[in-house]
């Protein structure tokens, strides 16, 4: 498996490489790839080049300085966890475009997973202002894990919870974490699929749906759909044997889908919660929801967003 990660040399940023190098370190056959990104342009980065060019700038001095400091800030960080790391500068001269110069980077690289810090802005926040992570999710065609400042990989063989409605993204991260769950000894995956029958009929009207006497055939007929679910994943999964736990939940009260998963990724303990991701744009997520970017915003444990493979991806 090949890890890409993106630092600034931020918190979350040293963050991002500490779980990505934690998680190349424990997987076999991975091989991990830092990347920051910076003004300066990749051709004026290198040494020798800036000399054949003419002398640098001062601005550019200071661009190359930070960016040495931030790619052997990786580098140590990356050794000290036992992963083998290889360090790179990408450049662009607008530096708004940043999460398009590391989704860029992670397809030339042909990443299987994208590593990424956040400082965890709210989603209005995020939205407005423009946070890095943020974009990424929505234009990365490969899965992108958002890990936030201060997370740090556990000693312990790792526990990834993997939330599926079924649905092609949620099939695709169910591929993800079976990966790394085989590439990683003694990693327990769980896989969980929520029922969302108590907040449906809250936003339906309880008093409508006990008045009609329904409840009983929705709830049969949502464990149903959740059981098929759970089968097809237990087939996704069967090379992982007993590390693999089914669960499905049944809320009592009204949560949300995305409440009742960071409840259960914390039940299990788990280092990183995986789930599909429908791609829509930041405006659909900010005023019609989306259950995998809610998520995003309430868990304090690394999430990874896999969209469905598109025909034609490496």
């Amino acid at each position: 498996m090949k890890i890409l990660v993106a630092t600034d040399g931020s918190r979350a940023g040293d963050s991002a490489v500490r779980f990505a190098a934690g998680l190349a370190a424990s997987s076999r056959g991975s091989r991990l790839v830092a990347i920051t990104v910076g003004a300066l342009p990749a051709r004026r980065f290198d040494r020798g080049a800036r000399l054949r060019d003419g002398l640098p700038s001062a601005s550019e001095e200071r661009d190359r300085l930070w960016a040495d400091k931030t790619l052997e800030r990786a580098r140590r960080d990356a050794k000290r966890l036992g992963a083998s790391i290889r360090c790179a500068y990408v450049g662009t001269r607008q530096l708004e475009l940043t999460a398009a110069a590391i989704a860029r980077a992670a397809d030339r690289e042909k990443a299987d997973l994208v590593v990424v810090g956040s400082g965890g802005a709210s989603e209005l926040a995020r939205w407005a202002l423009g946070s890095i992570a943020h974009r990424l999710v929505h234009i990365a065609r490969r899965p992108v894990a958002v890990v936030r400042a201060g997370t740090r990989m556990k000693p312990r063989p790792a526990r990834i919870l993997v939330a599926t409605d079924g649905s092609k993204p949620s099939r695709e991260a169910l591929r993800l974490g079976v990966r790394l769950a085989a590439a990683m000894p003694r990693a327990r995956l769980a896989v969980v699929t929520i029922s969302t029958v108590a907040s449906d009929v809250v936003l339906t009207g309880a008093g409508l749906v006990r008045a009609v006497g329904i409840m009983p055939e929705l709830a049969r007929a949502e464990r149903k759909a959740g059981e098929k679910i759970l089968r097809a994943a237990a087939r996704e999964t069967r090379r992982l044997g007993k590390r693999v736990r089914l669960i499905y939940r049944n809320p009592r009260h009204a949560i949300s889908a995305a409440e009742a998963i960071v409840r259960e990724a914390a039940l299990q303990s788990a280092d990183l919660i995986i789930l599909g991701n429908t791609g829509r744009t930041a405006l659909d997520n900010l005023l019609l929801g989306s259950v995998a970017q809610s998520v995003l915003g309430l868990s304090r444990r690394p999430v990874a967003l896999v969209r469905a493979r598109s025909k034609g991806r490496s």
